[in-house]
């Protein structure tokens, strides 16, 4: 019998309720659980779709030649960009890396100007998708195709950015 994917998906997610110990409260309405359930799965996904693949804090490691401490340290100084997934692990976006390299200083600045208005994953798309005032570039491919240039422009989209989310 050929099973679909949403009866692979309803029992994945009973399975995962059994192994919470999920006791559902009286009054607990589980059409509107499920279907919240569904929406959550679906939004991770959308991300994935918009932001393309992300790396474990093993896997930066490893692609910057450093400790996974060191990692962290550049999490915290704000070096790196970080998301926190829905299980509550940190993922970092591959896009910030180019050819291996740590993020440019303005690719983090911009990230940080955007998160001040939102959270981190609507921080991270604006980086990924075409901008008004980079002649309809990403500030990723912007950055990479003009690695020399005055990054302003990448900087001004992003205050642009930050000011609509703030309204």
């Amino acid at each position: 019998m050929v099973r679909t994917f949403a009866d692979r998906a309803s029992d994945a997610f009973r399975e995962a309720l059994g192994d919470l110990g999920f006791e559902p409260a009286d009054g607990i309405d589980a059409v509107r659980f499920g279907r919240r359930a569904a929406q959550l799965a679906a939004a991770e996904s959308a991300w994935q779709d918009v932001l393309g693949p992300t790396l474990s804090a093993r896997e930066v490691a490893e692609l910057l030649g450093v400790t996974r401490q060191a990692v962290h340290d550049r999490v915290k100084r704000r070096r790196l960009i970080r998301l926190r997934a829905r299980d509550g692990h940190g993922v970092f976006p591959l896009f910030q890396f180019d050819r291996g390299t740590p993020p440019a200083d303005a690719l983090l600045a911009a990230h940080a100007i955007v998160a001040a208005q939102a959270d981190g994953w609507t921080a991270a798309a604006f980086l990924v998708r075409p901008q008004p005032e980079l002649d309809g570039c990403s500030p990723v491919a912007w950055l990479r195709a003009n690695p020399d240039a005055d990054p302003e422009p990448v900087l001004l989209a992003a205050r642009r950015a930050a000011f609509a989310l703030a309204a």
